[in-house]
């Protein structure tokens, strides 16, 4: 597989180690004031940039009909939605690509159903980061919380080089549950990215990371 990596920061270095490992070539490691021509070649481009560059990321990969896999948070997910054909390029784009954090997912979900009328329970999250992660609550953090009607908080902290802890808390007067998913290191985000990237090669439009596993 042909990638071009659009930024590249510590993830994104990931992502080259651990495809160069397994035989992938990368055609391109570039930024929005490069050529387009470098894109061209590539199957795929993956972006872990920033959230100023990645709508015209998304534009210049749907110009290219290169698909895109987006693991940048903080920009504007709606708008780029709209800028994704239903017949162009696919784009995926996850706060978190860890196979460990969807499935944390399922976990908080079902919870959730169990939890969400029991009002002697008060339901809250801590989200654990590095102090170079910019967005506070982070992408994962606010996924979590849409998977509840009611109000909950959620507290950010920054600490030295944590790769990410995500906690969901339901506490009563009686006893308190904790549901956690804490990374060891960020090459689980990295594989992720790489799944999706094969995945995603032949697919169409927008897409999510719950379809790469329901396919």
């Amino acid at each position: 597989m042909k990638i071009a990596l659009l930024g590249y920061g510590k993830m994104n270095q990931l992502v080259e180690k651990l495809a160069l490992a397994r035989g992938d070539v990368i055609v391109s490691v570039w930024s929005s004031k490069k050529q387009e021509g470098e894109l061209k070649t590539a199957d795929i481009a993956i972006d872990f940039s920033s959230h100023q560059a990645v709508l015209s990321h998304l534009e210049i990969c749907q110009k290219n009909a290169i698909p895109l896999v987006i693991g940048t948070t903080g920009w504007d997910v709606s708008t780029g939605r709209t800028k994704v054909s239903s017949d162009g390029a696919a784009t995926l784009f996850s706060p978190n690509f860890s196979v460990g954090v969807f499935l944390f997912f399922q976990v908080i979900k079902k919870a959730a159903s169990l939890f969400e009328d029991r009002f002697d329970y008060q339901i809250r999250g801590i989200e654990t980061h590095h102090k170079q992660k910019k967005d506070a609550p982070s992408g994962t953090a606010k996924a979590l919380t849409s998977l509840f009607k009611r109000k909950m908080s959620f507290e950010s902290l920054r600490i030295d080089h944590h790769p990410g802890k995500h906690e969901v808390i339901f506490e009563s007067s009686f006893d308190t549950i904790q549901l956690i998913h804490e990374a060891h290191s960020r090459e689980g985000f990295a594989s992720g990215a790489l799944i999706v990237a094969d995945w995603l090669i032949g697919k169409k439009g927008w897409r999510t990371f719950e379809e790469v596993f329901n396919d």
